[in-house]
């Protein structure tokens, strides 16, 4: 009786331990799929990051042309306000310029 129980348990435990083995099977299965479309977001996360670098960048060299241009011009108005300035105070008096009309005047005074 024994001998014939012996075979008999061991096909019920192949077919319980199968069954335990194709659940397993079958969750990592799903884990592996949802671990292959994190890794796909992943990519696409990376490739959106290589393009937005690349777009600040651009956007980078732009903004420093129209700066720099920006300020080009108006350090050149900057430059002629103050030849400008430098000419005009060129012509101006000075202290002794004025001492010498004063003492012109006095002089014409007295004539």
């Amino acid at each position: 009786m024994k001998k014939s129980l012996l075979p008999l348990l061991a096909i019920a435990l192949a077919a319980v331990g199968c069954q335990n083995y194709d659940d397993q099977f079958d969750d990592l299965n799903g884990q592996l799929a949802a671990l292959s479309s994190q890794v796909a977001g992943l990519a696409q996360v990376q490739n959106d990051l290589s393009s937005l670098s690349s777009t600040v960048a651009s956007l980078q060299g732009s903004i420093k042309s129209t700066v720099d241009a920006a300020l080009g011009e108006s350090l050149t108005e900057i430059q002629a306000a103050i030849d400008s300035l430098t000419e005009a105070s060129d012509n101006i008096a000075t202290g002794d310029d004025v001492d010498n009309i004063t003492d012109s005047l006095e002089g014409v005074e007295q004539d």
